[in-house]
């Protein structure tokens, strides 16, 4: 929501706020994808698509955070042992995937977003780090503008101060430093780090 919000601040044609329009997004692997034909139709549109991953350490944290109820602590949820009581459900995902998804997150969270990023592999999409967007809002949409040769909306880009409509959490970018344990973030690493060393995120511990 952050850089949907970003984009529709600064380009012309992209809706802004948590109205009508919402982002095109989803929580779909690429096997559900191309099982449910949403895939294919993206890739037929032939128009750029972007992806933002975010570092799964903070993912987690957010996760557990987002999903509603959680009959657990943040150990149990880290470990598969979560009962959340309801997922948002937006954008081109099958309903009938909303409850295999949460399913997933629920029990190997870590794993779904091993799985999920497996999009990093598809040549035809552009990957874009959560954490460098939030770092410098500006030089984002300036590459973007130049990219893309798309047109904003004046003269000044606008950075995102506080997302419309809604009530975020913080989005902090490296705030797991103040929540794992290092066991916690050894058990991570083992999981996800050879995905993550891909995306260019780095252990630190």
């Amino acid at each position: 929501m952050f850089s949907w919000e970003l984009l529709g601040l600064n380009f012309k044609g992209v809706p802004t706020g948590t109205g009508s329009i919402k982002p095109h997004h989803t929580h779909m692997t690429i096997e559900d994808a191309i099982e449910y034909g949403w895939y294919q139709r993206l890739r037929r549109t032939n128009k750029p698509t972007i992806y933002i991953v975010r570092d799964v350490r903070d993912v987690l944290i957010s996760q557990y955070h987002f999903m509603v109820e959680l009959n657990t602590n943040f150990r149990g949820f880290l470990h598969g042992a979560a009962n959340p009581r309801s997922m948002i459900e937006t954008g081109p995902t099958p309903p009938r995937l909303y409850p295999i998804i949460q399913e997933r997150i629920r029990k190997r969270p870590i794993e779904a977003w091993v799985r999920h990023t497996q999009w990093i592999h598809e040549g035809w999409i552009d990957f874009y780090k959560y954490e460098d967007i939030v770092a410098d809002q500006e030089a984002f949409i300036t590459y973007l503008s130049r990219r893309y040769n798309l047109k904003l909306r004046s003269n000044k880009i606008k950075t995102v101060k506080k997302l419309v409509g809604i009530k975020p959490r913080r989005g902090v970018a490296g705030a797991w430093k103040d929540f794992l344990l290092e066991n916690e973030h050894d058990y991570i690493w083992r999981r996800a780090g050879v995905r993550m060393e891909e995306l260019g995120y780095e252990r630190l511990c």
